[in-house]
This record gives structure tokens, C-alpha cells and sequence, in this order.
């Protein structure tokens, strides 16, 4: 009998017992045809593929494409990357220990700002001239552009500067200027998405747009704040005109929020919030956007908590992402960092190196060439504490795939069993998944046990596109009066 739930996202709750979910480095994909025989299917997160080499390493700090070309900040260099992941020193940049940020003003302005170590540069698009803003010294915490306007925010004092129009060499900041005068909590954090800016506090947040007024061109789009400030300066990501943020509020809330124009709503489960809200640290956060196989994702990467969580908005499901440190046993934050699609390619910067990674589902290896540890912990089977007899379980992977670079490899499946709902676990057992052409393989295992609270948790790392479909289980005296079919689907 198939395991409904078997495919799902992420949502550990504060008790196990509860639910124990957790999907790494897969994502479920709703499969839309009426007649398929299941409605949802684990595919695989990207692998990466190392771009540059000859570049000295050092941490990356912001990351931007436009029209044919791709620009970095990785430690106090300002580079330009080719196609081929050649690399050009462009000018140097202050030290800081926040992100950076690259916007630009397109072809009309022909410009790229850059801010770091609150400082702001000035990049000439077609002459490469590079120069620092002197009248900015010290007032930039990160900027942004709208409608050929330069912005520039410092948090330290809630302000927010505009440039002249398509020139980001000249600012006047005693002149073109703007503080908070709606509510108490000063702005910290700055994104413009659909014509739009965002001006977040500490409990509050405000949209304000160009309403082509003179002086000052700039003025709220909404005549009261909105009740959701933010928790990390960097953690604001824009994909198809939609804000994602981490907000906090007046009453101590956390929670992942997103924003269509100046309606907002939130997204993250109640098993997230507490996630978050137990960090020791969750304002160093770091969000990224990116679309793929027709799927927007929303990554949250937190350093300290060594944790990467990812949102899909077409699905709204969570999954979480890491590299898997094999010699500790243990996932870190995913490495890749600081999104740019550029050559018609996912680009990303190494957080730790500043790398530059081409990703793409097609490429099964991370960073280092580590192996991609994938891991799916289902809920637990579970009916009216009554114990149950399993006789065998059955994984449904897409079988007979091998390995492209060894073609005679025999990937294998790893299985944990728990029978108290995740508390404790029984030792891994194996199975082939096929390999090359082996497309009979089945992946049983039989004699799982019994229990009252049965979880069977999957985990690969071989370089294949591992996809799952589901999973079923055979079930041996069954409650009275209780039939298998309930309990495999879960519907007691």
C-alpha cells in the first residue's frame, strides 16, 4: 500500500511526535497530469561546477549579472567575470562585515554602484572607470536603484540618500534625504521590487515610490506603516516582482514574510518560526532568489546556525539545503551563495572561498568536489498507539540510472528505521538502486520491525539525479476492525 506523505517538504515541530518532516537537497514537485500515478515526486537540488580558477580566494560579499556581463565583491576586489569564468580586477573596495550590494542603472545610465564597508563606488559601464563617492563616505549600509535614481541607505541613522538622476557621482546627502517619520523603530534594511521601495525597520516597514515630485521625488505608497519589520538587514530577496523577508514585529514574532506590491502576507510554518526563533543569531541571515524548471526558490542561509532553508512558491513548501561535511557527519550551510544568472547560467559565489559555481540539476557533485548527501524523513505511520507489524518497505526511486562518469558504480540506498516516531534510529541498511540499464531493480527491505510510531528515513549520495516517487509498505496483523489501506494512508 502506498505511503501517502511518504513525498513532502520540511516541518519538524516541536515535538517529534508530531510530525518529524524533513526533505535536503530535494524538492517536491506536484505532478499536474490527472491520470499520473502519484501527485508528488522528489527531484534533485543542483550540483555545482566550479567556474574560476587563478582567482585568490577570499569571502564573498555581493554578486550581479547584467545583459552579458557578471560582476563580483569578494573580499576587497571588485572583479568582472567573463563566460568562462575569466576574471578582471576592476577597483577596490572598502573591507566590511555585512554584505555587499551591486545595482546599476542599465544602459540609459550606463553605471554600476557598488557599496561595501559603507562606502559607495561608482563603475563606468562602458569606459571602466571605477571612483569612489567621497560626499558617502561612511553613510552606506546597502543600496539600490529605481527609475535611474541611485539609493543609498545608512541604517546607523534610519536615512536613505538618493543620487541625480542617472549619475551616481553626484549625490547631495545634506539635500536629497528622508528619515522615518511614521513610527519610532528607525529604516535598517532597503529593497526596491516592482517599482517599489521598501524601507523596513526594526517592528515596522514602509513602502515608498517615485512620484516624480520636486525636490524630493520619493514619497510613501501607503499612508500607514506595515505591521512587519525585519530581522535581517540582508536577508530581503526579489523573484518575479515578489518581496521575501525575515520579519520581526512589536510582539516578539519571527516569521518569513512575502510581498506582492504593499500586500503582504506570511509564509513560513509554525515549525520554521520556532526553528528561527531558536537561533542564537538569525540577523546575519542572507537571502538569495532564484527560478528554475519552473520553480521560484527563496533560500535563507543563516552562517551562524550553519543552516540553509528554502521556500518554493510554487509549491509553499520548505526544504532544506546543505553541504555535507563527510568527515564530521554533518550538514553545514549550503556554500553557494550570492545568486547571478549570467550566460544563461545559475551562477554563484562561494561563501567561504569565493569561487565562482556554475549550478545546474544536471551536475551531481558540491563544493570540493564533496558528494551530495540527500535525505527525506517521512511522517511516522501511526494509528491509535496500536503497535504495528511491518513486512517489508518499498522505495520507489527512478531506478537503473549509474553513474554518467562510472557507468559500472551501483548507487545504493541508505535506510534508517525509528519505532518511537525519530526519538532513537536502528543502523542504516542498503540497497542498489540499479545500475546502469538495470531497470527491474526493486528497492525493498524486508523485516522492518514493529512499532507504534514507524518512520522510515531515506538518504543517498551517490552522483546521480536521484528522483523519488513514493513508497509503500506491507503490513502483517493489522489492528481489529482497522484495515492496511488506512493505515498506509494514513487516514485514522
Amino acid at each position: 500500500m502506498l505511503l501517502n506523505g511518504f513525498v513532502g517538504g520540511s516541518y519538524q515541530s516541536q515535538s517529534p511526535l508530531a510530525d518529524y518532516e524533513r526533505t535536503v537537497n530535494w524538492y517536491p514537485e506536484q505532478i499536474e497530469s490527472p491520470s499520473a500515478p502519484t501527485r508528488l515526486a522528489l527531484y534533485p537540488t543542483p550540483g555545482i561546477q566550479q567556474i574560476t580558477t587563478g582567482v585568490p580566494s577570499g569571502r564573498a560579499y555581493a554578486h550581479y549579472a547584467m545583459e552579458g556581463r557578471e560582476f563580483a565583491v569578494i573580499d576587497t576586489t571588485f572583479w568582472e567575470f567573463d563566460r568562462y569564468g575569466g576574471a578582471t580586477n576592476r577597483g577596490t573596495v572598502a573591507l566590511g562585515s555585512q554584505p555587499a550590494t551591486i545595482c546599476s542603472t542599465g544602459k540609459t545610465g550606463g553605471q554600476l554602484m557598488i557599496t561595501a564597508g559603507r562606502n559607495v563606488y561608482i563603475f563606468n559601464i562602458a569606459s571602466a572607470a571605477f571612483a569612489r563617492v567621497a560626499a558617502m563616505n561612511g553613510l552606506a549600509t546597502m543600496g539600490d536603484e529605481i527609475d535611474g535614481y541611485f539609493l543609498v541607505l545608512d541604517s546607523n541613522t534610519g536615512t536613505f540618500y538618493w543620487s541625480n538622476l542617472n549619475d551616481g557621482l553626484t549625490w547631495q546627502p545634506s539635500v536629497n534625504f528622508a528619515n522615518r517619520n511614521k513610527a519610532p523603530d528607525g529604516w535598517v534594511s532597503m529593497k526596491v521590487a516592482s517599482g517599489l521601495i521598501w524601507l523596513f525597520g526594526t517592528r515596522s516597514s514602509e513602502v515608498w515610490y517615485d512620484a516624480g515630485t520636486y525636490p524630493a521625488p520619493f514619497t510613501p505608497y501607503v499612508t500607514e506603516p506595515i505591521p512587519y519589520g525585519i530581522a535581517a538587514q540582508f536577508a530581503p530577496a526579489v523573484a518575479d516582482g515578489v518581496i521575501y523577508w525575515i520579519s520581526a514585529t512589536p510582539n516578539g514574532r519571527s516569521t518569513v514574510c512575502k510581498s506582492i506590491g504593499p500586500n503582504h502576507s506570511v509564509i513560513s510554518t509554525y515549525a520554521l518560526s520556532n526553528a528561527i526563533q531558536g537561533y542564537s543569531r538569525r540577523n546575519d541571515a542572507v537571502g538569495d532568489c532564484y527560478t528554475s524548471l519552473g520553480h521560484t526558490f527563496y533560500l535563507l542561509s543563516f552562517p551562524e546556525a550553519n543552516t540553509t532553508v528554502c521556500y518554493d512558491a510554487n509549491t509553499s513548501l520548505w526544504h532544506d539545503r546543505g553541504t555535507w561535511i563527510n568527515e564530521e557527519s554533518r550538514f553545514v550551510s549550503w556554500r553557494p551563495r550570492f545568486h547571478g544568472l549570467a550566460f544563461d547560467q545559475h551562477r554563484w559565489l562561494d561563501s567561504e572561498t569565493g569561487a565562482l559555481y556554475w549550478a545546474d540539476e544536471s551536475f551531481t557533485g558540491d563544493v570540493d568536489g564533496r558528494a551530495i548527501r540527500r535525505i527525506r524523513t517521512p511522517p511516522a505511520m501511526f494509528s491509535q498507539n496500536q503497535r504495528l507489524f511491518v513486512n517489508s518497505f518499498e522505495l520507489y526511486p527512478e531506478i537503473g540510472l549509474g553513474n554518467a562518469v562510472d557507468p559500472a558504480s551501483n548507487p545504493q540506498i541508505m535506510i534508517r528505521i525509528s519505532k518511537d516516531g525519530g526519538k532513537t534510529w536502528g543502523n542504516e541498511r542498503w540497497k542498489s538502486a540499479g545500475k546502469a540499464g538495470e531497470y527491474s531493480t526493486r528497492c525493498r527491505w524486508d523485516r522492518c520491525g514493529q512499532g507504534r510510531r514507524m518512520v522510515f528515513e531515506i538518504s543517498v549520495s551517490d552522483g546521480i539525479p536521484w528522483r523519488i516517487l513514493g513508497a509503500s509498505v506491507s503490513l502483517a496483523q493489522p489492528p481489529a476492525g482497522i484495515s492496511q489501506l488506512a493505515l498506509a494512508q494514513g487516514t485514522l
